[in-house]
């Protein structure tokens, strides 16, 4: 572990380090989330999250060009002056405790959190968090926060909840789909779901309650991407999530799936008894796609009965006649 974290650490970019420093001279700061996952499996981390004791008036008097997009729960969106940054940007939230979830999505009020003793502050952060393996921090001086044994569920390969499945999902619906998104655990398989888990996803049958369809689309889009995506639909499917999901548009498995979305978009719906045009105004309601995304749809649920002829010379014309998309579809 201690080998993963101070080689993660050292992969840092130099606006990373900037970035946390700056935090760190004014306040505490702690990388949490995915990026310590990604780090103690092995992974490559991808954008860092951070947690920190400043306000989001203090984040944004130090990094002036920062996003307030989610600043009264605590949530801002640091960019960096000049090129020194690039494009980057860290999503940085003050420590915060919340209230009740009315919709399903977001807490009814939030109130922000010192440090307190003894790590106290980043620990009743880190409850109301998802799942273990996503409750982990990493803190200045390259140790790890684990109060609910993430470390060891990442090694077994397990995913559980932090605390009660069900009131997880009641604060945020979206967390049954996030659920299937990290039991794909990339080129090292799957996941196990803790048996909690499991009964939690059963009950919670109205976990789209509240939940935008943009929302929920880009959660499936992910799902669809995965390096595991058949064997994730494998398990989603007898849990009856498709079918909520879907509105119970008739979802058939097909022997193969593969890591682009929208050809298994298109292979899931195959059997559905729907035409093209009709499937796609569906996925415009259910999953918010773009017009381009829903005529690539479209086309290749049209297509899916057609007679290919092999010969060099068609291939010839496909290659010529066929838009670069279609041809990586």
């Amino acid at each position: 572990m201690r080998e993963s974290i101070e080689c993660a650490l050292g992969s840092m970019s130099s606006a990373d380090k900037m970035v946390l420093n700056r935090l760190n001279e004014n306040g505490m700061a702690w990388i949490v989330g995915g990026w310590v996952r990604d780090s103690l499996s092995g992974g490559n981390p991808d954008d860092m999250d951070i947690a920190t004791t400043l306000t989001p008036e203090q984040i944004k008097s130090i990094f002036p060009r920062s996003l307030m997009v989610g600043a009264s729960f605590g949530t801002v969106i640091v960019r960096i002056d000049g090129d020194f940054g690039g494009d980057s940007e860290w999503q940085v939230t003050t420590l915060r405790s919340e209230g009740e979830y009315s919709d399903g999505r977001r807490p009814g009020a939030v109130s922000f959190l010192e440090e307190g003793e003894e790590n106290s502050g980043i620990l009743a952060d880190l409850s109301r968090r998802d799942f273990t393996i996503n409750s982990m921090a990493i803190d200045s001086e390259g140790r790890l926060l684990d109060p609910y044994n993430g470390l060891n569920d990442l090694k077994l390969g397990v995913l559980k909840s932090v605390g009660v499945a069900e009131e997880r999902f009641e604060e945020d619906g979206l967390r049954v789909l996030r659920a299937f998104r990290f039991l794909d655990a990339g080129k090292m398989g799957i996941r196990e779901m803790d048996d909690s888990l499991r009964s939690g996803i059963l009950s919670s049958e109205e976990f789209l309650q509240g939940i935008s369809r943009e929302r929920v689309g880009m959660e499936m889009t992910k799902i669809l991407t995965g390096e595991n995506v058949h064997s994730i639909i494998c398990q989603m499917l007898p849990l009856g999530v498709l079918d909520r999901v879907f509105e119970n548009i008739s979802v058939e498995l097909p022997p193969e799936l593969s890591k682009e979305y929208l050809v298994n978009l298109a292979l899931l719906f195959r059997n559905s008894g729907l035409s093209g045009e009709e499937l796609a105004s569906k996925m415009r309601d259910l999953l918010v796609l773009s017009k381009n995304d829903l005529l690539e749809i479209s086309m290749m649920h049209e297509c899916r009965y057609m007679s290919l002829d092999v010969t060099i010379e068609s291939a010839r014309r496909f290659h010529a006649a066929v838009p670069d998309r279609r041809k990586m579809l």
